[in-house]
């Protein structure tokens, strides 16, 4: 009431007050935006689908992380990614102990999406992503 008072501008996929999805977008964090993609997408999608996408996401999202806590332990955080976090299906247990921690310390260090409309922010992170993913390829040959 009180943004439609004062003309505030509305979303109209939403219905949000501008200053609200504002606020919700600066809350929401790549990790967890990357998360609902998967749940939302999961139940429709074909298997090699899944595999592509968990690679893709877990490629990624190591790098749109806030840049003075860039991760200790890559491995065992991509490893995390793709084997728990974007995996609807593995998300009947718990993880295990040591993805549980990388996860927990992606949570805290996950980029807002809000910043991620930074063109620095993207091309310091496309920069991250195009040499791990070569990083990636590289190790992948015989």
């Amino acid at each position: 009431m009180t943004a439609a008072r004062d003309a505030e501008p509305f979303d109209t996929r939403t219905g949000l007050p501008a200053s609200e999805l504002r606020a919700l977008k600066q809350r929401t964090t790549w990790y967890v935006l990357a998360q609902e993609y998967i749940e939302q997408r999961w139940d429709r999608t074909p298997g090699n689908t899944r595999r592509t996408l968990a690679d893709a996401l877990a490629t990624i999202t190591p790098a749109f992380v806030e840049p003075e806590h860039m991760s200790r332990a890559p491995r065992e955080l991509r490893r995390a990614l793709y084997s728990w976090a974007f995996n609807k299906k593995a998300w009947r247990e718990d993880p295990p102990e040591e993805w549980q921690a990388a996860l927990d310390w992606l949570q805290r260090h996950s980029l807002p999406v809000s910043e991620l409309a930074e063109p620095d922010v993207l091309r310091r992170d496309s920069t991250l992503c195009a040499a791990r993913s070569m990083g990636q390829q590289l190790r992948r040959r015989p």
